[in-house]
């Protein structure tokens, strides 16, 4: 994919074929060659229509190629507050894009998995990211892709539980309108990360190689 908008789950049955074991956007981690490339676009999952089913899967045991684009969930016609699901509980690490809660109605995000997102965060007013005390690793998609692997919290709540979130970026940033509160923060080798919004952090990981800038009073 490398731009325009796809969008899924926009009718009553997720999937179409009614499969409680597949995802509205759904590759995984079964065979031996599935793969997919990204550098730009939207994937846009606008609707939870199966309770307890999974709404985005990517763990392809084949090349996973992600050096742009977004996965966004929700849209303007999504209504109330669903909680939609990334990857199978007990499932293989599932690797997004940059991650996008959208604003409209109060939607979750939560994760069955660990994630890691080759792009930035960010959550939108009245939204909610739950960790589910999984791992996120934030990575960026750099050279050739733009996005630097930035957390950007403008009204929404992250639910960290036990959660651990690495940045593994080169240059990132925490930002945005409000500020995040992290279980345990981690800045691995190589990051330079500034806290533009200053988080609440509980267990903070400084890993040599690595600067974390503190915004000034």
């Amino acid at each position: 994919m490398s731009g325009g908008t796809f969008t899924a789950a926009m009718g009553s049955s997720n999937p179409p074929n009614g499969s409680s074991t597949q995802a509205s956007f759904d590759i995984p981690a079964t065979g031996t060659t599935s793969s997919f490339n990204m550098s730009g676009g939207t994937i846009v999952i606008q609707k939870v229509v199966q309770a307890g089913g999974v709404d985005y899967r990517m763990s392809a045991p084949g090349t996973v190629s992600i050096t742009g684009g977004t996965v966004q969930f929700g849209n303007a016609s999504t209504a109330g507050s669903p909680n939609f699901r990334i990857g199978a509980a007990s499932g293989a690490t599932n690797v997004l894009p940059s991650l996008t809660i959208n604003a409209t109605g109060t939607p979750t995000v939560t994760l069955n998995t660990a994630a890691t997102i080759r792009g930035n965060v960010t959550l939108g007013t009245g939204t909610t990211f739950v960790a589910n005390n999984m791992a996120i690793a934030v990575t960026g998609n750099t050279l050739p892709g733009t996005a630097t692997g930035n957390w950007t919290n403008n009204g929404g709540t992250f639910t960290a539980g036990t959660s651990v979130v690495t940045f593994n970026g080169t240059t990132q940033a925490i930002a945005g309108s409000s500020a995040t509160t992290f279980a345990t923060l981690t800045i691995a080798n190589g990051s330079t990360t500034t806290g533009t919004t200053a988080p609440t952090v509980t267990n903070f990981n400084l890993n040599a190689g690595s600067k974390y800038i503190h915004p000034t009073a």
